[in-house]
């Protein structure tokens, strides 16, 4: 479980990325390595259980959820969130 301020990243490159954010992206790729160790959570619209992301996470103990179906739509930047990646649930909070 986490929560934090949401971050969509269409580009990696982006740098002001804090420890109080949670990564939000369609896909994580190697240029996003910064990011996930910094973030509290991530949250892709891609992958899977077995995918680099889902193992990369378990290794870093981050809460991840893949495959959440148009979620950087869903979402907007600075959105306060919470999300529990037991049960794969992102609740959108006041605080």
């Amino acid at each position: 479980m986490a929560h934090g301020r949401a971050r969509i990243i269409n580009n990696p490159t982006e740098n002001n990325f804090t420890e109080e954010d949670i990564l939000i992206c369609k896909v994580a790729t190697i240029e996003h390595a910064q990011m996930i160790k910094k973030a509290k959570a991530i949250i892709t619209e891609q992958g899977n259980i077995l995918s680099h992301i889902s193992i990369v996470s378990r290794e870093l103990n981050k809460p991840c959820i893949v495959m959440a179906k148009d979620i950087t739509k869903k979402i907007q930047n600075g959105d306060k969130i919470f999300i529990d990646a037991t049960k794969g649930t992102i609740i959108v909070t006041s605080e």
